[in-house]
């Protein structure tokens, strides 16, 4: 029977889904940073 070493696979499967979700999360919260600086700047043009 032929024996198929499959760790490395799953280890850079692993690694890039980390950095995957390392990124969506800097994204996000970059996004939401911008969000809240862009209402507190059209609140205070209100006053």
């Amino acid at each position: 029977m032929i024996r198929i070493n499959l760790l490395p696979f799953r280890a850079a499967r692993k690694k890039e889904n980390i950095k995957r979700q390392i990124s969506i999360f800097v994204l996000t919260t970059l996004f939401a940073f911008a969000a809240m600086g862009y209402v507190y700047i059209q609140l205070e043009s209100e006053v």
